[in-house]
């Protein structure tokens, strides 16, 4: 079985364009179409074809381009609880033609805040008062199962927000290209090592207690640097990766994304909270080491003063994303999901 797969319209954390890298590489027929905007701008993904609803004349030319493929492709897997339409009537459209179609979710998509603030206290603290919101998520995720044959999502996180909602759901890994990260572990001797955190929403990802226990470390005579970065475009994400020596990601969610994952395939180890619920959601192997803002300030300091750990987790982190996030290996499951829903549609 070899069927024609597009994926639309957005390519978050390049996330899309791996998928049909790696389904290519697998033999398949794969494509893409991608709204223009995209402010990180990953290397080697196509440009933007359409625009998104509402932006005028241009948007109808985007129009003409997506019913034109609507009969040129089996399978339509779509991204981050968007489709082509404010409504999903192009689901409802490619349901009636008979088509696969898929939404695959990625995080704030459909993560709520309030379920995920009662998991964690610290996190409760911070989110934003958003039930207008959320129940606009609820809505919208709604009519989408009601459209697409399943959805899918990388983590146990993620997979509960859409139990209430998809009667079938998978679990995929998030995908990455180990070839476009040079592996340089960090050196078991170093007189000031550096300290790399870049979160795409700090309120979230708990900057303010890695800033705080950077500074207390400082005051207590710990001498390395410390560097953060938000909102730059990824090829700088990446130079910064190949000089850090320890790389903190997040400190409240309670899962890993794709900086943790950039960072271990740069073989650099990873601090990282992981919520203990959500813990068998992955490989036995995972080389990340937890911390949340209570016990990150002994954390960082155990990893500053041994180089030699530093450099061993740096190996194992290149060695996971390997066996476990390679994109190629990634497409090879996803095939397997799309087997599955063309051999029993219901």
């Amino acid at each position: 079985m070899n069927q024609r797969v597009l994926h639309l319209p957005v390519n978050i954390s390049n996330q899309a364009w791996l998928l049909v890298r790696g389904l290519r590489e697998t033999g398949w027929s794969a494509d893409a179409l991608f709204y223009r905007s995209n402010r990180f701008a990953y290397q080697g993904a196509p440009a933007g074809l359409l625009d998104r609803p509402g932006c005028g004349p241009a948007w109808f030319e985007s129009l003409r381009a997506f019913l034109a493929r609507a009969g040129r492709y089996d399978i339509f897997h779509f991204h981050f609880g968007h489709t082509f339409f404010s409504n999903p009537v192009d689901l409802e459209l490619l349901r009636r033609l008979g088509k696969v179609t898929l939404m695959h979710y990625w995080g704030s998509d459909i993560r709520f805040y309030s379920r995920a603030g009662a998991a964690n206290p610290r996190l409760r603290e911070r989110l934003p008062a958003e039930a207008r919101s959320e129940r606009k998520k609820a809505r919208r995720a709604r009519r989408v199962a009601g459209r697409v044959r399943a959805c899918l999502s990388a983590d146990l996180e993620l997979d509960g927000y859409l139990a209430p909602f998809f009667r079938r759901r998978y679990r995929l890994p998030q995908a990455l290209d180990p070839g476009e990260y040079p592996c340089a572990p960090p050196p078991a001797r170093k007189a000031r090592p550096l300290v790399l955190h870049s979160p795409s929403n700090p309120g979230l990802k708990g900057s303010d207690f890695i800033s705080r226990a950077v500074e207390s470390l400082r005051a207590s005579g710990r001498d390395f640097d410390f560097v953060q970065l938000q909102g730059v475009p990824n090829r700088q994400v990446r130079a910064a990766l190949k000089e850090a020596d320890i790389v903190i990601d997040q400190l409240l969610l309670g899962t890993y994304g794709i900086f943790a994952l950039e960072a271990m395939a740069s073989g650099k180890p990873v601090i990282c909270f992981i919520n203990p619920g959500y813990r068998p959601g992955y490989p036995d192997d995972l080389p990340l080491v937890s911390a949340g803002p209570d016990d990150l300030r002994a954390v960082l300091a155990g990893l500053l003063d041994d180089g030699a750990g530093r450099f061993r987790l740096g190996e194992a982190g290149r060695a996971y994303v390997e066996r476990h996030h390679d994109f190629r290996r990634v497409a090879e499951r996803l095939v397997g999901i799309y087997q599955d829903l063309c051999e029993d549609p219901a």
